[in-house]
């Protein structure tokens, strides 16, 4: 028998599970050197299908423009979620309108998915909302159901 959240979202068995990803959950997962969808599929016990939406793959690029730490970072995951995006294990879907955030969370909310963040504030959004949302922690290197 599958278990579920709160939200009734399947955690094991049946189809995958859907996560829309943000910047910083990207981000995180690249600097920390771990693979972003192994670490949400570890988190949640289950397949999942990862919806990024083209914002974030657009702020991406714009931070990979930058120097230092951040700029190599985001070149980095701008070249996996390329290599993501061709093996179709990510999703890029068209945004809407208004601000990366709540795109994310229109996005989540219409396709019943979770939210993955490393954004305490954008987590605390979600919540909000009811979204299930998988918190990255640095300390722990690696995501949570928060």
């Amino acid at each position: 028998m599958a278990h579920k959240d709160s939200s009734g979202i399947s955690l094991h068995g049946g189809r995958p599970a859907s996560v829309v990803v943000d910047t910083s959950a990207i981000l995180c997962c690249v600097a920390d050197g771990k693979d972003v969808i192994e670490a949400i599929e570890e988190a949640i016990c289950n397949e999942v299908e990862v919806l990024v939406p083209e914002n974030v793959s657009d702020e991406i690029e714009e931070l990979a423009k930058g120097r230092g730490r951040r700029g190599e970072l985001a070149r980095a995951a701008l070249k996996l979620l390329k290599r993501y995006v061709d093996e179709k294990r990510v999703k890029l879907v068209r945004g809407g309108e208004g601000d990366t955030d709540t795109i994310i969370l229109e996005l989540s909310s219409e396709t019943r998915s979770y939210v993955a963040t490393a954004d305490a504030r954008m987590a605390a959004r979600a919540r909000l909302l009811g979204a299930p949302t998988l918190m990255y922690r640095k300390a722990k290197k690696r995501f949570e159901l928060s």
